[in-house]
């Protein structure tokens, strides 16, 4: 997810796994307003919603769950992607070779700085998990 979204400017931030000391500063610089589209204290006091997390992949639990709840379109067209992201080279993603210790530390930063990630931190594993 933190790689999408370097990934998601208008220029690409490319993360750099060289400087244990500037993963925050990066993590940063790389966040997409995810404190403005996701807030738990906006979501407190609505008792009609029960959020849900799930691992992303494959995205067909997620599809099976929701095609029971949501309607579909009273008129349905065919499917027509639209790229918002230039394409990645994930082996030129320094992050998924750094070490288990860089990887760690990372997510647990993003873990005690956004909200978004201390939701799925603590939903994954529990009932409201998609099975």
């Amino acid at each position: 997810h933190l790689q999408s979204q370097c990934n998601g400017w208008r220029r690409p931030i490319k993360f750099k796994c060289d400087d244990p000391n500037d993963i925050e500063r990066q993590i940063d610089s790389c966040a997409i307003k995810i404190d403005y589209r996701f807030r738990n204290e906006d979501l407190k006091f609505d008792p009609n919603i029960t959020l849900k997390c799930f691992d992303p992949m494959p995205p067909s639990r997620y599809r099976d769950y929701m095609g029971n709840i949501l309607q579909r379109k009273r008129i349905e067209s065919t499917y027509f992607h639209r790229p918002t992201n230039q394409n990645r080279n994930k082996s030129k993603e320094c992050i998924w070779s750094a070490g288990e210790e860089f990887q760690s530390r990372t997510r647990q930063l993003m873990i005690q700085k956004y909200e978004y990630y201390q939701f799925c931190d603590e939903c994954m594993g529990t009932e409201n998990e998609l099975p």
